[in-house]
């Protein structure tokens, strides 16, 4: 669908213009600054769009009308919006034809027409880098969110998991080498102690026996003399002996002084045994440390592939375009698209928009006189090549271009094999001013 026919009565500037582009796929509104081009222009924008178009717009009724209208003729709907001057708005669809019908849901129904850069890619080439790339991948149907987030998560762990690796390298470089020969395990001072105390009782009971040994030989000495008389006491007191000294020669004192040594040297010992434990385990945290960042790092890559991989299955609407994943901004033939000409970057947007093709085939271009031969040329030609309808705002004083906007009214039509538009007389020419007048 394009623009059959335009009338808008009492919008912003303008007063009563009808507009009716018959084949002409350009459309150039023409005039002197502030006589209503742009307001001819907004006035498609705002009645498909409405509340949306008008956010900029709190007045859109001309000063002194009551109402404000605006009607669009698209052959397959009409779309009528009203105004009042106390800010209530109506919108109504109909089909069009023979057999006219109220349309219910009218907003959702023209949403659904309009492509998101079905008004104006010029405005696109005045985004800034991001804006760009997300219109991008919006048209695209691409949600990159999932992807970076997890790519943002995974960086973000990475780095908690390097400040880890760095902390426990620093605390392992602060441990000294432990010598080759130490233990496994720490030496058990406990069972050492025990073991000197069992050999300070075994001393203490060996000295009890050599000391009844000796208590023997005394009373020996004393039954010698007693022999006659107590032969069977002094045969009783030889068997004790032998027994004794039988016990006695199989004494081995233990070494004391050696036990005490050994556990002197055990403290260092197991100082050394603590030290060489925690360097192992600070050593093996360390290597999962560093483990778990490689498999963040293949993480952060396998993210940015992903991505990588969704752009380039996606099917770009311009040959050339592309994205730069690292900076996130939008690139031509490998260019960022912000150092790419004028012209190329208008290319891009309007290819972009018509690769949409929404059913209401309809562009705007606002500040077309900024546009050079070259640029306007390749906008009328993609319009020509595209089957699009491109209505542009220029800055013309000579009555000669497109349809020329005089004070809110259409004074002249220069679009050919166009219908008449409800032209007024060419405007006049005003006499110079001379030099009494200025004075």
């Amino acid at each position: 669908m394009k623009i059959i026919e335009l009338h808008v009565e009492n919008f912003k500037r303008l007063k009563a213009v009808t507009i009716r582009p018959g084949e002409n796929n350009v459309v150039e509104i023409s005039g002197r600054n502030a006589q209503g081009k742009s307001s001819a222009i907004d006035a498609i924008w705002a009645a498909l769009q409405g509340s949306a178009a008008l956010r900029s717009t709190p007045a859109p009724v001309r000063k002194g009308a009551e109402k404000a209208e605006i009607r669009l003729d698209l052959g397959k709907y009409v779309v009528t919006r009203n105004w009042t001057a106390t800010g209530n708005t109506y919108l109504t669809v109909t089909t069009g034809g023979e057999y006219k019908a109220k349309l219910n849901s009218p907003q959702k129904l023209l949403d659904n027409l309009v492509g998101d850069l079905c008004f104006d890619p010029l405005a696109f080439t005045r985004l800034g880098d991001k804006e760009q790339a997300d219109m991008v991948l919006s048209l695209l149907k691409l949600d990159l969110g999932d992807l970076d987030r997890r790519r943002e998560d995974a960086y973000e762990e990475r780095k908690a998991v390097n400040r880890d690796i760095s902390r426990a390298k620093a605390e392992l470089d602060g441990l000294p080498r432990t010598d080759t020969d130490i233990p496994e395990e720490p030496v058990d001072v406990s069972a050492l102690l025990r073991e000197h105390e069992a050999a300070i009782k075994e001393t203490q009971r060996l000295n009890g026996v050599i000391a009844k040994a000796e208590t023997l030989r005394k009373q020996l000495a004393e039954a010698e003399e007693q022999l006659r008389r107590a032969q069977e006491r002094v045969d009783r007191f030889k068997v004790d002996l032998d027994a004794a000294e039988t016990e006695t020669e199989k004494v081995v004192y233990p070494d004391v002084e050696a036990v005490k040594r050994r556990i002197d040297a055990a403290g260092e010992t197991n100082r050394k045994v603590e030290a060489a434990r925690k360097r192992r385990d600070l050593e093996g945290r360390v290597a999962a440390l560093m483990e778990q960042a490689e498999r963040l790092t293949q993480s952060i890559y396998a993210t940015f592939q992903a991505k990588r991989d969704a752009v380039a299955a996606a099917r770009m609407p311009v040959a050339g375009l592309s994205f730069d994943l690292e900076t996130g901004r939008l690139t031509l033939n490998g260019v960022p698209l912000k150092q790419a000409s004028r012209s190329e970057q208008l290319r891009v947007a309007v290819v972009m928009a018509m690769a949409q093709h929404p059913e209401l085939r309809v562009m705007r271009i606002e500040d077309a006189s900024i546009l050079d031969a070259e640029s306007m040329a390749m906008l009328k030609g993609l319009a020509a090549d595209n089957d699009y309808q491109l209505w542009m705002e220029v800055v013309d004083e000579s009555g000669e271009v497109g349809i020329y906007i005089e004070d809110g009214e259409v004074w002249a039509s220069n679009l050919p094999g166009a219908p008449d538009s409800g032209l007024l007389p060419t405007p006049p020419v005003a006499p110079p001013v001379t030099e009494e007048e200025l004075l």
